[in-house]
């Protein structure tokens, strides 16, 4: 009897959790898609990547932040990995001051910091909507490792708040 109530919690805990989540009712098949965004030639770090339906074919959204290296894993509502097949318009932003934030700063570093080194806009505007964006990509069945290029960067001062 002692054996068969822990058999039994287990059991219904495996049932219960299932073997992942649930996917929402209909989504697509999700393929993987790791995408490197370089700007002029280099990595781009924390640039901000969205992926739209090139027809509008679908309304899900995908994306995710590039790291130091430019990569990026592509995620389906932020919670899925990878995207449906198809064509999409594909939008870079990135925001920096060019300055490192110190590790884990207290309120008053972020404020000196963000007093002493004001942020720029690096990727120019045409990349930051779907409707003049020109980086387009084709995400096909199995895996897609693609590296897409912004050949000049800018620096558009962001206003602070008054």
């Amino acid at each position: 009897m002692k054996t068969i109530i822990p058999t039994l919690l287990i059991s219904c805990l495996i049932v219960t959790s299932g073997c992942g989540e649930k996917l929402p009712e209909g989504l697509p098949a999700l393929f993987p898609a790791t995408l490197t965004i370089t700007l002029e030639g280099k990595p781009i770090a924390n640039a901000i990547v969205s992926l739209s339906s090139a027809d509008n074919s679908h309304l899900w959204a995908s994306g995710g932040t590039t790291d130091k290296n430019g990569q990026l894993t592509v995620y389906t509502h932020g919670r899925y990995q990878g995207i449906p097949a198809g064509k999409y318009k594909v939008t870079v932003d990135c925001i920096t001051s060019g300055v490192p934030m110190p590790q884990n700063p207290t309120m008053e570093q972020i404020e000196e910091h963000n007093r002493n080194h004001p942020s720029f806009r690096i990727v120019p505007l045409e990349y930051i909507e779907k409707m003049t964006t020109p980086l387009e990509i084709e995400i096909t069945q199995g895996k897609n490792m693609l590296t897409l290029d912004i050949p000049k960067s800018v620096k558009l001062k962001i206003n602070a708040s008054p």
